[in-house]
């Protein structure tokens, strides 16, 4: 019942699309070992990607999924996304997060529902899903497969655009990393580079490392240029009429 829940109220069509490229397009220097320090190292554990609007940050995010989806390295790792959206009323608040992660975790892992059984069988019978109630329920499935030596990667979007604002899910977040002892590990973008006032946030000496996107640089032009390409042969597997339609999009 619980499972059958999620999944109404989710409608999984928030999930971040990976995108998959063997071409070694990241060469500026900030970038390709910051990556690989928060993707295989302790360091840093909270990486910020940043940039005016269409600089690549959706793109260069679906990139980075796509190489944690891929890694062999990464196979027993669990890699959840979302993507806010002011638009849409089931992707704009804490709630739609919550929601999506715990049903992508519960679908991972149906192992933990076992865990987690007594509480979602209460608050689905008193119809009282909360944001507090979800947050509690993500929390204890990632600390219980921390807790067994797992690891949970988590890719957020547009985060700015969570409503009424992204400081408290940030903090949440954040203290959910210093209490996974680098077994939880936060990607988030942002437009601009106004970042919300969480503790640390921006700090050399701290776990996080931001990445301000550049527009006009070859390597996002070219991620973005895969990006477009996937999405619209995402479309042709829907409808047909978009065969054809990728160079012109492009230009």
């Amino acid at each position: 019942m619980f499972i059958h829940t999620l999944s109404i109220l989710d409608s999984q069509t928030h999930q971040l699309r990976p995108a998959y490229s063997t071409a070694d397009m990241l060469d500026y220097p900030l970038s390709r070992p910051t990556l690989a320090n928060w993707k295989s190292g302790s360091d840093v554990r909270i990486l910020s990607i940043s940039g005016l609007s269409g600089s690549g940050t959706t793109a260069f995010s679906s990139w980075v999924l796509g190489g944690l989806l891929e890694g062999e390295e990464m196979e027993n790792a669990i890699t959840l996304s979302f993507k806010f959206s002011r638009s849409h009323p089931r992707a704009r608040s804490p709630f739609g997060l919550y929601l999506s992660l715990c049903r992508q975790l519960v679908s991972f892992q149906p192992h933990l529902f076992s865990e987690i059984s007594a509480a979602a069988r209460f608050w689905t019978s008193q119809e009282c899903f909360t944001t507090e109630c979800l947050w509690i329920l993500f929390r204890s499935m990632v600390m219980s497969i921390i807790e067994k030596g797992g690891c949970v990667y988590c890719l957020i979007c547009y985060i700015d655009h969570c409503v009424p604002s992204s400081e408290d899910t940030l903090l949440r977040m954040e203290e959910l990393v210093k209490s996974g002892n680098g077994q939880f590990k936060l990607l988030y973008t942002q437009l601009n580079d106004n970042h919300p006032a969480a503790s640390g946030a921006g700090s050399q000496t701290s776990q996080r490392r931001c990445i301000a996107l550049d527009n006009a640089s070859q390597e996002i032009k070219s991620l973005k240029e895969q990006h477009i390409r996937s999405r619209i042969q995402d479309l042709v597997q829907e409808n047909l009429s978009w065969d054809g339609l990728a160079e012109s999009a492009l230009t």
